[in-house]
């Protein structure tokens, strides 16, 4: 996974080439993938940093389950216990599966 931490200093052709970590299989994995680097990215650059067709494809897959999170959080609930209740949903079905529950 890229350093996040040259993302902004190198300009777009490093933030371009960030990738999100296709080996999380855990909500809390992903979350905090997220929350630390892939919300940044968000906030910074928008669509751009995923630019790539499967960037931008992984990300729309996740994002149901970011954004459910980020619901729940708004609700009051603490995270702990909302990534605890997902991954209880999750059980040992893959997070795409998940997120495709999520999804509708």
């Amino acid at each position: 996974m890229e350093n996040l931490n040259n993302v902004g200093q190198n300009g777009p052709s490093e933030m371009e080439k960030f990738k999100m970590d296709r080996k999380i299989c855990t909500v809390e994995k992903a979350w905090e993938e997220y929350s630390l680097k892939l919300k940044n990215l968000e906030a910074s650059y928008g669509y751009k940093w995923r630019k790539a067709p499967t960037e931008k494809m992984f990300f729309l897959r996740r994002r149901p389950l970011f954004l459910e999170i980020e619901r729940r959080i708004e609700a009051g609930e603490p995270v702990d216990v909302i990534l605890k209740d997902l991954e209880e949903t999750r059980g040992k079905k893959s997070l795409f599966v998940l997120c495709k529950m999520l999804k509708q």
